[in-house]
């Protein structure tokens, strides 16, 4: 899948599924994701609400998906980019380091389920 030509919002509803969300509502803007036990997470278009899910945009989302994930972020700024790269097969780079982590992430688990 080309990640790069998703919008934000699409890379922060995929994140979700990858994480185990179902969708049950996709409405004005808002995609809300049952979690099972947990809270359901919100991904909104907009502005951060309390409790909006935005890992492209927010360390607080993205930062424990890196982590547990073993995503490492590198700046080049030469290029005025980051890139994210997990054990050298899945690597991407944008301005936005979040985005490049989750980016990252999702080809990560593309590699995982076609396995």
């Amino acid at each position: 899948m080309n990640y790069a030509e998703m919008s934000d919002f699409e890379i922060n509803k995929a994140v979700a599924v990858a994480l185990g969300g179902v969708a049950t509502t996709d409405y004005k803007g808002l995609a809300i994701y049952d979690m099972g036990e947990s809270q359901p997470i919100v991904v909104s278009q907009c502005m951060r609400s309390k409790g909006d899910f935005l890992p492209c945009n927010s360390w607080a989302d993205a930062g424990p998906i890196i982590e547990k994930e073993n995503i490492s972020l590198t700046c080049h700024q030469s290029r005025d980019e980051w890139a994210a790269i997990f054990n050298r097969h899945c690597m991407s780079a944008n301005q936005n380091p979040l985005r490049a982590a989750m980016e990252c992430f999702l080809m990560k688990k593309e590699r995982e389920n076609a396995a």
